[in-house]
């Protein structure tokens, strides 16, 4: 059960040429548009009037003002962009890539438009400033201890679903008796967790969190605490007799439940399993029912992968939400559906030409339908490549990370998973059981005497400590590490070129990272 709906969700690879993938060699510095208008700004910046009045500013100024449309059309379509995409896009050297960046950060007008349809500005925006804000990414950087921005707990026994985009090893499973144990540590994690960040952790995994049969009750313990969790689940257990046993449930903030299809054929083409979304939609009305006969304030949403060749289903999905919603009053008891395209999905499994004109059609009269319902405040989270498509910026996706740019450190400051047996990984993903290769990427494991403070600590002290990624390691990145991973080597190059790509704070001096930090 990964925490995104597809271990490389909104992804791309990072070694597609950028011809190929962004069409940027295509791209006429001439054409008229507001591109064009902001690259003459920045040109003018670059090249005074008096200065193109001679022959050679006139040409020097038109230069500069080709190469800032070139690099602004790549600023919008590809999140992340690097220094070295930039100079490769303008078929220009680092310095003059340097200078045309800053160019465009000192221009207001160009500045603006990139914070609003940048290409990561909806990453920046939602994920990367938040991280930022807390100081995770500082220490980062200074390769300094600070407990993690976020922590993934994955509580799962095993799973019942083989779902066609999960990267579970099939056939993997914990013991029974680690259940007990592990459910301690879960609470005893909690219990000297700082509250400096309310939702810190999340309950998924590569397996179903329910199966977990003392789940509740850790749930309940961490918000006595404070922790305001949420919980990513197939809801095939939940069932109105799980819920009368598992009480402490109602003490999540969000739970989110997979929905997989609003049919069983369609389901069953995903999970492998027969009569999954007539047992999924009957649990999760029931869930609605109790939770307006309780007066519960738990958020309910669903996640949905769009498949190419389903986006026909999307009115189905709608319409099954809306039978869900029907259980409560006002039809309020559902919060939001998040929909997210496959974008690991190639060739003709992917959503394209014609197909993609329908998709953003599809999504359109989505949003207008539910408001039809009288369902105003229910939300309809695109994701951050959809969301362009509607607004007509579309953008290319976040790009899939090769293992040549993970790091062998990992960022435990922003991100680290706990698994069943307290083992502490630096990948969300490498802690799915079974993985070959993913125990490398465990950097200790917590005991009733060693909290993850300690194990943090530890690791952070000791620079020699370090992954070297091998070719495929990249698997074990979900979304959320591919854009973190990204941003931070697009951070690396503002740090080492004195660049401002990043927004990270660039060092008046050389910059010296701590030991192994970008191996």
């Amino acid at each position: 059960m990964s925490t995104f709906a597809g271990s490389n969700s909104g992804l791309v690879s990072i070694s597609a040429p950028l011809q190929e993938a962004f069409v940027v060699d295509h791209v006429d510095p001439n054409a008229p548009g507001p591109l064009r208008s902001l690259a003459e700004r920045v040109g003018r910046d670059l090249v005074s009037n008096s200065q193109a009045l001679t022959r050679h500013g006139a040409f020097e100024r038109e230069s500069w003002t080709s190469k800032a449309a070139i690099a602004l059309r790549l600023l919008t379509v590809r999140p992340f962009s690097r220094l070295r995409d930039i100079a490769e896009a303008c078929r220009c050297n680092y310095d003059d890539a340097i200078t045309l960046v800053a160019a465009i950060n000192r221009n207001r007008e160009a500045a603006r438009y990139l914070v609003k349809f940048g290409g990561d500005a909806p990453y920046r925006r939602s994920t990367i400033q938040p991280i930022a804000e807390s100081g995770a990414v500082r220490a980062f950087l200074e390769g300094t201890y600070r407990y993690p921005f976020t922590v993934g707990i994955y509580p799962a026994v095993s799973c019942m679903l083989s779902c066609s985009f999960c990267a579970r090893a099939r056939g993997e499973q914990y013991k029974s008796e680690d259940v007990i144990p592990g459910n301690e540590l879960f609470k005893q994690l909690f219990a000297e967790a700082p509250r400096d960040l309310p939702r810190r952790f999340y309950l998924s995994g590569g397996l179903e969190p329910l199966t977990n049969p003392g789940l509740a009750e850790v749930v309940r313990f961490a918000a006595g605490f404070g922790h305001r969790m949420q919980l990513y689940t197939n809801a095939m257990m939940l069932t109105s007799r799980f819920l009368a046993k598992n009480e402490g449930l109602w003490h999540l903030d969000t739970l989110r439940i997979s929905m997989y299809g609003a049919d069983d054929e369609t389901a069953q083409r995903t999970t492998s399993r027969a009569g999954v979304a007539t047992r999924v939609l009957a649990n999760a009305r029931d869930l609605v029912r109790a939770k307006s006969e309780r007066g519960e304030k738990l958020r309910i949403g669903f996640n949905h992968v769009i498949q190419s060749g389903q986006i026909a289903h999307l009115r189905k999905i709608a319409e099954a939400l809306v039978s869900i919603a029907d259980q409560s009053p006002d039809r309020r008891g559902i919060n939001f559906l998040t929909l997210r395209e496959n974008y690991a999905a190639s060739g003709e499994a992917a959503i394209s030409g014609d197909e993609r004109e329908r998709l953003r059609d599809e999504l359109i009269d989505l949003q207008s339908f539910f408001v039809a319902e009288g369902m105003k405040e229910f939300e309809v989270d695109l994701g951050y490549g959809m969301r362009g498509l509607v607004e007509g910026v579309e953008t290319a996706p976040v790009r899939r990370v090769e293992h040549t740019d993970m790091l062998g450190r990992g960022y435990p400051q922003i991100s680290v998973v706990v698994d069943l047996l307290g083992d502490v990984y630096l990948y969300r993903e490498a802690a799915f059981i079974g993985r070959v290769g993913a125990d490398r990427y465990i950097i200790g494991r917590l005991t009733p005497e060693l909290g993850l403070a300690e194990v943090l600590q530890r690791y952070l002290a000791d620079s020699n400590r370090f992954v070297s990624p091998r070719a495929g390691d990249e698997i074990f990145l979900d979304a959320f590490d591919h854009a973190v991973t990204a941003f931070l080597r697009q951070a690396s190059d503002d740090l080492h070129f004195g660049s401002n790509l990043s927004g990270v704070p660039v060092h008046t001096g050389l910059y010296h990272p701590p030991a192994n930090l970008w191996r």
